[in-house]
């Protein structure tokens, strides 16, 4: 049968020479992967139709092979090419990808996170502010994944933590010192403005204007690589990849 569904480029790889295995989420499917036959040929089928981060309408063979199947056309619906143009966007958009295909299942349906792939995709042509916005797709996934940390007090006894705060990880979120005396676990020290920055972030359904975003000029590194340790503990995705992502934009992090 032919299927019809929306779907997003998450990953496109090189095939036989000539051809393209892309894989896709999509609303209705959740994860798929297609071979595009001869995709790297003059005249090919979605030629200039898709591209990593467009929204595009599929169709394709819905019968698997391998694991793939095949595509029968595929059209743009939203291409962002005027992006190719801005490399640092460009970085945080193959990150944002590298992501959502990372975080789900093959064929498993999460409308949610291809919602809020379409959220971060489009925030991300109009804002400048990057650091919030890599956050908020960050904290989107993991509460897609049932592993939203714990920022308002601690994990295990529930004490307001004090300045500065613990945030560790393995433990999922804030630890007091009393705590973790006997536990071990590693943290990373972050201040009062760091910590209500997070807060905030972690609590918007949807990212914010650049406009309406406070500055974060005040905020310290350490928070921000902590959620990048989440990010690689709880979801298994490579550390390395967000920090490409980080040179990549030249998203200067302020000292502590």
């Amino acid at each position: 049968m032919i299927a019809k569904t929306e779907a997003i480029p998450v990953r496109i790889a090189s095939y036989g020479g000539s051809s393209h295995i892309v894989t896709w989420i999509t609303p209705e499917y959740g994860k798929i992967g297609t071979v595009i036959k001869g995709a790297q040929r003059p005249k090919r089928v979605g030629g200039g139709q898709y591209d990593l981060g467009y929204v595009c309408e599929l169709l394709f063979y819905e019968r698997e092979l391998n694991g793939l199947h095949t595509l029968k056309d595929c059209l743009a619906l939203t291409a962002r090419r005027h992006m190719r143009g801005q490399w640092q966007k460009t970085a945080l958009l193959s990150y944002f990808c590298l992501l959502a295909g990372s975080g789900t299942f093959p064929r498993v349906k999460n409308p949610v996170l291809y919602q809020n792939l379409i959220l971060a995709l489009q925030a991300l042509e109009r804002t400048t502010s990057l650091i919030p916005l890599m956050l908020w797709f960050e904290f989107q996934l993991l509460s897609i994944h049932g592993t939203t940390p714990q920022l308002q007090h601690c994990i295990i006894c529930r004490s307001t933590p004090k300045n500065p705060a613990l945030l560790s990880p393995k433990a999922g979120g804030m630890i007091c010192p009393a705590c973790n005396t006997y536990r071990g676990f590693t943290t990373y020290s972050v201040n009062t403005d760091t910590l209500r920055f997070l807060q905030v972030i972690q609590r918007l359904q949807k990212p914010l204007p650049a406009t309406s975003m406070k500055s974060h000029q005040n905020i310290s590194d350490t928070g921000i690589t902590a959620i990048g340790h989440f990010i690689s503990l709880w979801m298994d995705i490579s550390p390395h990849a967000r920090d490409i992502a980080i040179q990549m934009t030249q998203l200067k992090l302020p000292r502590k």
